[in-house]
């Protein structure tokens, strides 16, 4: 007769026998204490070991060239006591520690009266001087030149135009080995004929393509089309780019509430005289672009050439009024004046090479 046995109860074991399953009736397993000798999980249990947070890690280097970050970590270092209780969270590197002031308490009307124009000469934007080197990059790889005209930019655009359009993006021709085609959704495939004018941004045009942010570089189809081009290069790539520098940043942000100066020119009726002024015209055919017949009035992007561009308001503009330029803007075809700015442009770049 065969004995039946329960499908929720496991066969006796045998005597003398150990189960080779880990429950209740499992010897002690044997552990090293820290003197070496064997101690049991019984014993460990008895007297447990105090859990140790680990050491602090070492502050992290401050990105260069940035004050408000660096007194934030020297701050944060001195208030950490290794036990993770007091840890603030790291803040963003875009973030100053004091709080930014606000740039226009008035809003941006189409006639902006006398007052309100001096209560945008009376409040500074309070940040720190941005290095040249960050403020101005200079691209080696062809002849480039600022889109913004700083003796006239001022006096009709916007503190946050004018900055965009002598600091973030730049104009430059195109050159035989530059790709054929340019095409963007929703437009038909633009042929790249040598000289046709471009834009891109300073910060990242030395970046392999792939690593670019989106909207880098475009190729204004009409003069007519350029404003718009420049907002929508506003609204796709500067949130995006990764290679704009924090303070650079944070300048545009705070200039972002800044008013027009003119109400009787319109943003867009400005951006079309002005480039027709430096001497572009547009291509013949249906949006074949635009090209340079005369740089007479174009200023080069050198750093001897920056002394020229548009200040935005601060210490320096709060008593030189609004949008100040450092220095009239002359042509580097004027004579022979121009002609030695052109040689000492030329050795600047030399020099910026020999140091790469």
């Amino acid at each position: 007769m065969v004995r039946a046995i329960p499908v929720n109860k496991a066969p006796p074991a045998k005597a003398g026998a150990t189960s080779p399953k880990r429950g209740r009736g499992r010897p002690p397993k044997n552990i090293t204490a820290a003197d070496g000798s064997a101690a049991s999980s019984v014993d460990a249990a008895a007297n447990p070991t105090p859990f140790m947070f680990p050491p602090p890690p070492p502050p992290p280097p401050p990105p260069v060239d940035n004050p408000y970050y660096q007194k934030f970590v020297e701050q944060y270092w001195q208030k950490y006591d290794g036990s993770y209780n007091t840890l603030p969270p790291m803040p963003s590197m875009e973030t100053p520690i004091e709080p930014p002031m606000t740039l226009a308490t008035s809003k941006a009307t189409a006639s902006p009266s006398k007052k309100s124009r001096e209560t945008l000469i009376e409040i500074p934007h309070n940040l720190p001087p941005i290095p040249l080197a960050q403020e101005f990059p200079i691209n080696t790889d062809r002849t480039t030149y600022f889109i913004g005209n700083p003796v006239e930019d001022a006096d009709i655009l916007s503190e946050k135009s004018c900055y965009i359009r002598s600091r973030l993006f730049e104009l430059f021709l195109t050159l035989p080995l530059d790709p054929v085609h340019w095409k963007v959704k929703g437009t038909k495939n633009a042929e790249n004929v040598v000289g046709r004018i471009g834009l891109r941004c300073v910060y990242c045009a030395r970046l392999p393509p792939n690593s670019r942010a989106e909207r880098n570089v475009t190729y204004p189809s009409s003069i007519s089309r350029l404003y718009n081009t420049v907002a929508d290069m506003q609204h796709k790539h500067l949130e995006q780019c990764e290679s704009i520098p924090p303070p650079v940043r944070q300048m545009v942000h705070r200039l972002s509430n800044s008013a027009s100066r003119s109400g009787n020119v319109a943003p867009k009726t400005y951006w079309e005289a002005s480039a027709k002024e430096f001497g572009m015209e547009d291509i013949e055919g249906e949006k074949a672009g635009i090209r340079l017949i005369d740089e007479h009035k174009l200023i080069r992007k050198t750093f001897s050439a920056v002394e020229t561009m548009f200040v935005p308001m601060g210490e320096e503009g709060k008593s030189s009024g609004v949008g100040v330029k450092k220095s009239e803007v002359t042509s580097d075809r004027d004579g022979e004046e121009g002609e030695k700015k052109v040689e000492k442009a030329d050795e600047e770049v030399e020099e910026i090479l020999a140091h790469l």
